[in-house]
């Protein structure tokens, strides 16, 4: 049987989040499994405390517990654990969600059953403290991402959006360290789907087999870190034009690298739109395949004043908070 390597990130766990995590790991039904975690210099928590912590939670599988030398941040630590570990599979977790029992299982037998490289699945939301599902296949991608993934394009799709997370991923460890190094700019999750998507077959199940828990400490977010019009341009423009141009020297074949270059190409344009030369307007609207909803937005607000637009992204903000709950 094929041996599933868990890489898990760790960084000042909440203890009681931290134990529920492990403890659905420890109950995983599929049998050849192992866990490394690494710590990235918590501060709130004592390394020896969370040896502690595994220790009484994971009785059932191999583990090991290492910790960084100095702080590093999760994509570099994922880095880091998929560089140094080994196995046929490797599954990234995070430290506060809950895995099903049968998630590694299911996983497993849709990558053999569909020739894929690289499994994702469905994912239920919980909110903080209390373990309930509000939000049950959270993570249903759309018809048209399903036809992307079966044609084998959807790699065109990543390059603009992540329709994945990484505590829903099961990847053959062959294809996670022929992706080193992760990109810079990029999540692990996102930059991962991404190549193995430029490598080979990609499956979605469409079974919820992860409890997400959302929280105000998780990495990504509606308009998270957002609050005046500059930190957008920064975050949302100038930053992917980074993220592009990293990508550009990876070793991708000629079609994807003229894709990226056009990204570019539109992310320089929405850059110049969003400090003011308005006339950009209609060459934005010829890119707007690549994100409608994102292109339409900046060539609405961008052109009206900054405490106007602190104010609308306050209401987005709040409304996105009140569906999610």
């Amino acid at each position: 049987m094929d041996k599933i390597t868990v890489l898990m990130a760790v960084y000042n766990p909440k203890q009681e989040w931290f134990e529920k995590q492990l403890k659905s790991i420890n109950e995983q039904t599929y049998l050849n499994v192992e866990l490394v975690i690494c710590d990235d210099c918590s501060t709130e928590l004592s390394f020896n405390e969370i040896v502690e912590i595994v220790k009484n939670s994971v009785f059932k599988i191999p583990y090991s517990i290492q910790k960084n030398c100095h702080n590093m941040g999760s994509t570099k630590t994922f880095e880091k654990l998929t560089h140094e570990n080994s196995g046929d599979y490797f599954a990234y977790c995070d430290q506060d969600d809950i895995w099903e029992k049968e998630k590694l299982l299911k996983e497993w037998e849709a990558l053999q059953q569909n020739d894929g490289i690289m499994v994702c699945t469905n994912a239920n939301i919980i909110h903080d403290d209390e373990d309930i599902i509000v939000r049950h296949n959270y993570m249903s991608v759309p018809a048209k991402l399903k036809r992307s993934i079966k044609l084998g394009t959807v790699w065109k799709d990543l390059l603009t959006k992540n329709y994945f997370w990484g505590c829903t991923m099961l990847v053959k460890a062959e294809t996670a360290k022929k992706s080193l190094p992760f990109a810079d700019y990029m999540y692990h999750d996102h930059y991962l789907a991404l190549f193995a998507a430029t490598q080979g077959q990609i499956v979605f199940l469409d079974e919820a087999h992860v409890k997400y828990r959302l929280h105000g400490n998780n990495q990504t977010g509606f308009m998270k870190n957002i609050f005046c019009k500059q930190d957008y341009i920064e975050n949302r423009v100038c930053m992917l034009k980074l993220r592009y141009t990293e990508l550009l020297d990876r070793e991708f074949d000629d079609e994807k690298k003229d894709s990226i270059k056009n990204l570019i190409t539109w992310t320089i344009f929405r850059e110049k739109y969003a400090y003011g030369q308005l006339s950009l307007c209609v060459k934005l609207l010829k890119y707007f395949k690549y994100n409608k909803v994102t292109t339409l937005f900046e060539l609405l607000t961008m052109p009206i004043p900054d405490f106007l637009w602190i104010r609308f992204i306050k209401i987005l903000k709040r409304i996105k908070t009140l569906k999610a709950e």
